[in-house]
C-alpha cells in the first residue's frame, strides 16, 4: 500500500519506524478521526521518513483544523490536502494557501455546484500550494474542462483531469488532446484506461514533456510487465483498469520532478476513485506520493 512513497523517495522501508508513526497518529487522533481511514498507512509512511513524525503530524493537523473549522470542509481529503500543503513548504505560508484553497474551491463551486464536491477542495489545496498564477489556473480548469467533457461519460472525472491540466500554462487545447491521444492510443493496443477518477493520473501524464505516442508506448510495456508480477494478473489480482491506472502512475513518477504538485494530484487521484469504490485494501491507494519535497 505504501512501497511507492518510499520508492519514489528512493529509500528502503523501514518497518518498525511507520509502526511507530501509526502509534503516533493514534497517540494523537481520536478512534473516528479522518486520520485513520484510508490515509493513516500513507500518513504514516510518509512520516517515517521525517526527523521529528510528531511535529510533522502537528503542522498537519494544524493546516487540517483551518481547512475544515474555518473554511468548513470536512472528510479524509482534507487530510491530504493538509498533508499536500506541508509537503510543499506550505506550512510557512499557510494562512494564504488555506485562503487560496478556498478561493478556487468557491470558484469551482460556482462552475459546478453540483459535481464539486469534498474531494475537489483536495485539488485545491494542490493548486494553491504550487506556484502557479491564480487566475490562470482559474481559467484553464474551465477551459479544459469544456474541451474535455463530450469525450467521456463521467463529468466529476472529467472536473478532476481538469483541476490536473491546470498545472500547466501550456495551451488548453494541446494539454486536452495529448490526454485524448494517449487514452485512444492505449485503446487501440485493447488497454482500456480507467474513465472514472483514474483519467486525473493520465491528465498527469499529458503534462509530461514526451509525445503521446512515446508515452502510451511506455505505459502500454510497463503495464506488459506488470502483468508478469504477483498481485497484478489472475483471479486475486488488481483489475486490469487499476493495473494499467498503475502502470501510468510509474511512467509518471519518472518525472514527477519536473512538474510541481503532480504527486500530490496523483495521490488525490487515486484516493477519491478508492474511496468512491469503498476499497479499503489495495496496492494503489499510493502509488504517488504526498512527499512533493521531490517536487520542489
Amino acid at each position: 500500500m505504501c512501497s511507492s512513497i518510499f520508492s519514489t523517495k528512493g529509500k528502503k522501508a523501514d518497518v518498525a519506524r511507520v509502526k511507530e508513526c501509526v502509534e503516533i497518529i493514534k497517540k494523537n487522533t481520536g478512534v473516528l478521526s479522518d486520520f485513520r481511514g484510508y490515509v493513516k498507512m500513507a500518513l504514516a509512511s510518509m512520516m517515517a521518513m521525517e526527523e521529528d513524525a510528531e511535529g510533522f503530524l502537528r503542522q498537519i493537523m494544524e493546516v487540517y483544523d483551518m481547512l475544515k473549522v474555518k473554511h468548513k470542509f470536512a472528510a479524509e481529503y482534507i487530510v491530504i490536502a493538509a498533508a499536500s500543503i506541508c509537503n510543499m513548504d506550505g506550512y510557512d505560508r499557510k494562512e494564504e494557501i488555506v485562503a487560496k484553497t478556498e478561493e478556487i474551491y468557491k470558484k469551482m463551486k460556482e462552475d459546478h455546484p453540483i459535481l464539486t464536491s469534498y474531494e475537489d477542495c483536495a485539488y485545491a489545496a494542490m493548486l494553491a500550494a504550487a506556484d502557479v498564477d491564480m487566475e490562470n489556473v482559474k481559467e484553464e480548469m474551465e477551459s479544459c474542462y469544456k474541451l474535455l467533457e463530450k469525450d467521456f461519460f463521467s463529468k466529476n472525472a472529467v472536473q478532476s483531469l481538469s483541476q490536473i491540466l491546470a498545472l500547466s500554462t501550456e495551451d488548453s487545447a494541446k494539454k486536452c488532446d495529448k490526454v485524448k491521444a494517449i487514452y485512444n492510443g492505449l485503446k487501440g493496443q485493447k488497454k482500456q484506461f480507467g474513465v472514472g477518477m483514474e483519467l486525473s493520473v493520465l491528465g498527469g501524464v499529458a503534462l509530461v514533456e514526451e509525445s503521446a505516442e512515446s508515452l502510451t508506448a511506455l505505459i502500454a510495456e510497463t503495464d506488459n510487465l506488470l502483468e508478469t508480477k504477483k498481485g497484478f494478473s489472475g483471479f486475486f489480482g488488481a483489475p486490469k483498469n487499476q493495473r494499467l491506472m498503475c502502470a501510468a502512475l510509474l511512467v509518471l513518477s519518472c518525472y514527477m520532478e519536473k512538474i510541481e504538485g503532480i504527486e500530490n494530484a496523483a495521490v488525490t487521484s487515486v484516493v477519491a476513485m478508492l474511496i468512491a469504490q469503498q476499497m479499503a485494501l489495495t496496492a494503489t491507494v499510493f502509488m504517488a506520493t504526498v512527499a512533493a519535497s521531490s517536487t520542489q
